[in-house]
């Protein structure tokens, strides 16, 4: 009876050790659904109009350098077609913006515990539930997020290509960072407004009035640019956290191989035992 035990177990690791591992390699190809929201008549940036995920995806591709200003503008634009400003309010969720089980089968796996939890009024704030992407390829394909989500696919795009980037909270909006490029340039990218700075985040603190023409040049009232200005001040900024946890990454990975090991020296030992 025991052996019966140990034997359906040990097969029953391997299976799910194979399904994981392999839900794992699955994750570097798989592309999330497109969130319902964009489809049809859909907000615009700056005059940029939302496009369909894989249209911006393969312009992206396309983009194998940054080195200069014509080529952030031409980022700039594509995430900010891409990317439509939508999340779920803090009190809330929505599940079309979790994250498949095909992107991360942790995080995956996690987010649907706190929504059963919060679902039975088990957990009262959402957490992770509203977390945010943070491959660039899944953030455009989802194509919904507001600046902080935005932002973090420019940073991870712009490290993909070998640059010097990152991701720059302030007191109210989330922007991101990149260079010096080829030309000496830093450059704030602000993808969900659709507008680029040719400045550095020192210039820009010392003298928050120098983002206000780009802003008023992409479209914005005078009133937005001036709040605009007063939130890319010193106070409060910070830089963005960017990488997945380590935790999350040992667990994808560590547990998958865990398992299929543990599994594979049960079935070892059976055999063994069987001689």
């Amino acid at each position: 009876m025991m052996r019966n035990i140990f034997k359906t177990t040990a097969w029953g690791g391997l299976v799910a050790g194979l399904f994981l591992l392999a839900l794992n390699i699955l994750s570097f190809f798989y592309l999330p659904e497109r969130h319902s929201s964009t489809v049809g008549e859909t907000p615009t940036k700056a005059g940029i109009a939302l496009r369909e995920s894989d249209v911006v995806l393969d312009k992206l591709l396309q983009l194998t350098k940054l080195e200069n200003e014509q080529d952030i503008e031409q980022l700039t634009k594509l995430f900010a077609s891409g990317v439509m400003h939508y999340w779920p309010d803090e009190n809330g969720w929505d599940n079309e913006v979790l994250t498949d089980f095909r992107e991360n089968w942790v995080t995956a796996l996690i987010e649907r515990i706190e929504l059963a939890l919060l679902e039975r009024g088990l957990v009262q704030k959402p957490d992770y539930v509203r977390r945010e992407r943070l491959d660039y390829r899944n953030i455009v394909a989802k194509g919904v997020g507001i600046c902080s989500q935005v932002s973090l696919g420019v940073t991870d795009f712009a490290r993909k290509l070998g640059l010097n980037a990152f991701t720059w909270s302030l007191s109210g909006h989330v922007v991101s960072v990149i260079g010096p490029l080829a030309d000496g340039q830093v450059y704030v990218v602000d993808g969900d407004y659709a507008v680029y700075l040719p400045l550095t985040p020192e210039e820009i603190v010392e003298q928050p009035k120098l983002i206000e023409p780009a802003y008023l040049d992409a479209g914005y009232s005078v009133d937005h640019a001036e709040f605009l200005a007063s939130i890319y001040g010193p106070e409060g900024n910070f830089e963005y956290g960017t990488e997945v946890s380590w935790k999350v990454v040992a667990l994808q990975w560590g547990g998958a191989l865990g398992i299929l090991l543990t599994s594979m020296v049960m079935l070892f030992c059976l055999r063994v035992r069987s001689r």
